[in-house]
């Protein structure tokens, strides 16, 4: 599943997986993430973005982590912070 608020950015990652074979799913927010991940698909890897409007993608990474243990998640920012790298890889 492809988490992030810009769609050019979904449509882009979702193209390129697919050519290689991968099932994409896209989700704009990380509400429209859980809701889609708990009622149509299950998603093995969640590629998500960090800043997004609304709960943002570090939030909806500790809710995947406590729902969906086993799915791994690959974070993705344009913004260059080491802080954020660490915040994430403590969950």
């Amino acid at each position: 599943m492809i988490v992030d608020d810009e769609p050019m950015i979904r449509r882009l990652l979702s193209q390129k997986l697919s050519r290689q074979g991968y099932r994409c799913e896209e989700a704009c927010s990380s509400d429209e993430a859980l809701e889609k991940n708990e009622k149509t698909y299950s998603a093995d890897l969640i590629m998500l973005d960090m800043k997004m409007p609304g709960r943002s993608g570090m939030e909806l990474l500790a809710d995947v982590q406590a729902i969906y243990p086993d799915v791994a998640v690959i974070m993705a920012t344009a913004v260059n912070e080491t802080n954020l790298a660490i915040q994430c890889h403590e969950g």
